[in-house]
């Protein structure tokens, strides 16, 4: 419930965003929810729903098994593996 009346908030809010076209206000597409149980997720869509914001539920498996998340997973170890070496 809280994550879904900040989305909502926030969607109210003056926010904007710097798209390819300009800056315009933020949509309810401009915004993701993640989350690691599908259960979470469901709560979520359902409360969105309730409050009258315009929502979709994508995605069956995990994102963290995604090529990008590999990628950046892959990154991210290497990234970390060079910090604290001499240059």
């Amino acid at each position: 419930e809280d994550c879904a009346r900040d989305l909502r908030a926030l969607l109210a809010s003056d926010a904007e965003i710097d798209d390819a076209s300009g800056r315009r206000a933020l949509r309810p597409g401009d915004v993701a929810v993640l989350c690691r149980k599908s259960q979470n997720a469901q709560r979520v869509h359902a409360a969105l729903e309730r409050l009258g914001v315009p929502v979709v539920l994508a995605g069956a498996g995990s994102v963290f098994e995604t090529p990008a998340a590999a990628h950046w997973s892959r990154r991210l170890c290497t990234h970390s593996s060079r910090i604290g070496r001499a240059p």
